[in-house]
């Protein structure tokens, strides 16, 4: 197992550590939230909606910014 993994390419590991670590985050932010909201019968906002879509677009960042450095 080991010979496999030196014949990988560093930057393909790192790509794997990072889907890895984003699908962790992911599972382990979306668990909290699902145990934590209330049920209310309000309608939801376009605001409510952006804090999801700049979330997932700051993690795509942080991952790409982490990419970037390891290719260095």
């Amino acid at each position: 197992m080991i010979k496999k993994l030196k014949s990988i390419k560093k930057s393909n590991l790192v790509l794997l550590v990072l889907v890895v670590l984003n699908v962790v985050a992911f599972t382990t932010v979306s668990s909290g939230i699902k145990h934590k909201t209330q049920i209310t019968e309000t309608i939801a906002s376009n605001n409510d909606n952006n804090t999801y879509f700049k979330s997932g677009v700051n993690v795509l960042d942080w991952s790409y910014t982490l990419l970037r450095y390891f290719k260095r």
